[in-house]
């Protein structure tokens, strides 16, 4: 199931565009899928999150950008009608901070798969492939029919 999708096509499976859609290209696989997050500079947050003199990317729109990378594979992998739902996150963890100038990369696969309920394993990791943050995500899937295997 390897494709390839970029910024439109995303904004249009998830029904959300910029400010909120982070992410610039995402890739989908058979068990998981690599979103990439490139900054232009000009986002709102740099102004608004700063922290010891140093414009950040937040923590929370980074577990948005793996959360939009999870959404689309899930999408796809189950033929999902809707969005799935996130239900709880655990395990977060920011290894490093994020600027401007980093390009990430964001891993999503399935963990484990239990009816209508699915348990993302995510990662981020900024250009130099050091890890940035990682999570699970715990996700409601609307219409387990085809989901439930």
């Amino acid at each position: 199931m390897e494709r390839e999708l970029n910024d439109y096509e995303i904004g249009r499976l998830l029904g959300v565009e910029r400010p909120v859609l982070l992410l610039n290209q995402c890739a989908l696989y058979d068990d998981g899928a690599t979103g990439t997050v490139e900054f232009n500079g000009t986002e709102f947050f740099w102004k608004a999150h700063i922290i010891a003199e140093q414009e950040l990317f937040p923590g929370t729109y980074q577990l948005e950008a793996m959360a939009q990378v999870a959404a689309l594979f899930l999408l796809k992998k189950y033929e999902l009608d809707d969005t799935p739902l996130i239900v709880g996150v655990d395990e977060c963890r920011f290894y490093c901070s994020v600027t401007r100038e980093n390009i990430l990369k964001i891993n999503v696969s399935v963990k484990k798969m239990s009816r209508n309920i699915c348990i993302i394993s995510g990662e981020i990791l900024n250009e130099n492939e050091k890890m940035v943050c990682s999570a699970e995500i715990k996700y409601f899937l609307k219409n387990d029919t085809k989901a439930g295997a």
